[in-house]
């Protein structure tokens, strides 16, 4: 204590310290036990340091010491320095990590933890047991971060098992601003934490759409995290529950409907005209398709009809006129390059008129501010009405496609597909 006091330059402080430890010793019989002065006589001579000091002292003895108690207990003075690492993120590592990870790590966990090497035995079977008996839950981020660099520790597995690991780990703690990478400085792979600013990605982690007909009924699963799920199959929704890297193409499409799907005979597209409402959206999608699945191949931007940006549980007659409270699906959804968000609206009579046909003000108002509060949210929106596919000098698929070439072409060379 005395030589970490002269490092920090405190000189008085060390001679007050060592006068009181000289005390001590020459009070003490030299057969007493050594923790006789750990409890009362350590107390009285930490209690001539200020808080910082004597925070730090122990800090430093507590490196030092193979019993980790210490440093668990004293780290949570420092956490205020650090980014906090959530409960919620923690059990998601706990969910990730298989179990066997821990078969060679039992001497790497006692560096951290006070463990019984036979009680963990009995944990064998379970991440989420053996982190809660482990405290990993609560303990102060510190005593995390080194947990997980325990983990990727060179003495328990190889350099490439431990990247990987890693990158499973960064793939969990990124949200919470701190990601593990290798420190170059080393001559053996040593894993630091790297605090970094986390960008939420503009891609969905999932969409839902594609209902027929009945709307889904839609459910929270973590509010925090920003989860739902489907909890009935009404209309039959569809679910892609695939990382989304920035942009979603058809072909990313179809091959996660050639895993989930179980019926042969059904092929996405078919399955998503019949969830279309009305004609004009039927002759939109088709004439998408027709006119640029060929020319981009692998390329072709998903077009995703019927997608749930919304959801307000309430249902209509529970509201005055019918309605509901918020729009809850969009009519196509695209998700292109350099997370760029398009919605496309095909507009029937029913969007600005009442029933018996005349111009209702507040139904296009209501559409008005829903287009607002889209853009503001980082969403292209464009509408096209029903009626530019109907007219005397053309068949409805001849201006379906006239219509859809111009407006695609300049949007994708706008995004710098073509």
């Amino acid at each position: 204590m005395c030589k970490f006091l002269e490092r920090k330059g405190l000189y008085d402080l060390s001679v007050k310290v060592e006068d009181k430890i000289t005390d001590f010793l020459s009070e003490v019989d030299l057969f007493s036990s050594r923790d006789y002065l750990y409890v009362d006589e350590m107390i009285e001579v930490l209690s001539l340091l200020d808080e910082k000091t004597c925070s730090d002292f122990c800090w430093k003895f507590s490196l030092d010491e193979k019993d980790p108690s210490l440093f668990n207990e004293i780290s949570y003075y420092y956490d205020a320095q650090y980014k906090p690492i959530r409960l919620s993120t923690r059990k998601k590592l706990a969910n990730i990590l298989p179990i066997n990870i821990f078969d060679k790590q039992f001497i790497n966990l006692s560096d951290v933890f006070k463990v019984d090497e036979s009680c963990i035995q009995s944990l064998a079977d379970s991440t989420e047991e053996l982190f809660s008996y482990l405290k990993v839950y609560s303990c102060s981020t510190l005593t995390l971060r080194r947990f997980l660099k325990s983990l990727v520790n060179s003495r328990s597995r190889d350099e490439s098992e431990n990247r990987i690991l890693a990158a499973k780990i960064n793939g969990v703690l990124e949200k919470d601003g701190v990601i593990l990478v290798i420190d170059n400085s080393k001559n053996h792979q040593h894993f630091v934490f790297l605090e970094k600013e986390y960008k939420q990605s503009q891609a969905p982690e999932y969409l839902i759409f594609g209902a027929i007909g009945t709307k889904p009924n839609i459910g929270i699963s973590d509010a925090l995290d920003g989860t739902i799920s489907v909890i009935s199959d009404d209309g039959d929704p569809l679910t892609y529950d695939r990382k989304i890297i920035e942009h979603l193409n058809w072909s990313d499409m179809e091959d996660w409907w050639d895993e989930v799907n179980i019926d042969p005979n059904l092929t996405l597209r078919k399955r998503l005209i019949d969830c279309l409402d009305s004609p004009p959206e039927q002759l939109f999608f088709k004439s998408y398709f027709s006119l640029f699945q060929v020319k981009l191949g692998e390329k072709l931007p998903a077009l995703i009809p019927q997608v749930y940006i919304a959801y307000d549980p309430m249902r209509a007659k529970d509201l005055e006129g019918g309605k509901t409270r918020i729009r809850q699906r969009v009519d196509f959804l695209m998700l292109l390059p350099n997370d760029k968000r398009v919605i496309i609206e095909i507009d029937g009579r029913q969007h600005y008129a009442k029933e018996d046909g005349r111009a209702d003000t507040k139904r296009y108002a209501e559409m008005v501010r829903f287009d607002r509060d889209l853009r503001l949210r980082g969403y292209e929106v464009y509408r096209f009405g029903g009626a530019e596919f109907y007219n005397d000098q053309n068949t409805p698929e001849e201006n379906a496609v006239s219509v859809v070439k111009d407006f695609f072409t300049a949007l994708f060379k706008q995004h710098k597909i073509l």
